[in-house]
């Protein structure tokens, strides 16, 4: 079975989408659609890309209570290890 190749979004869609999710983090099904129609995408690819940006969100937050508070973890020494970083 073949994969599908990654499609990369325009500028414009883009630039809709994540207007679009700064007003409404989650779509109904017809919001969906036509959005989709709007854009020009698969009411999948929109539903797909709102899920990602959700999790983006999520994660980006997740990460930055992690950095803002390193004085109640004990922040950074040397015996410490460093840790989080990497891949």
């Amino acid at each position: 079975k073949k994969r599908k190749r990654r499609v990369l979004f325009s500028k414009a869609q883009t630039f809709e989408l994540e207007r679009r999710f700064r007003h409404q983090r989650y779509l109904s099904a017809p919001e969906r659609e036509h959005l989709a129609s709007l854009l020009k995408l698969t009411p999948t690819q929109v539903k797909i890309w709102f899920q990602n940006h959700r999790y983006k969100m999520k994660r980006a937050r997740v990460e930055q209570g992690i950095a803002g508070s390193t004085g109640i973890l004990g922040g950074g020494g040397l015996a410490g290890g460093g840790g989080g970083g990497g891949g």
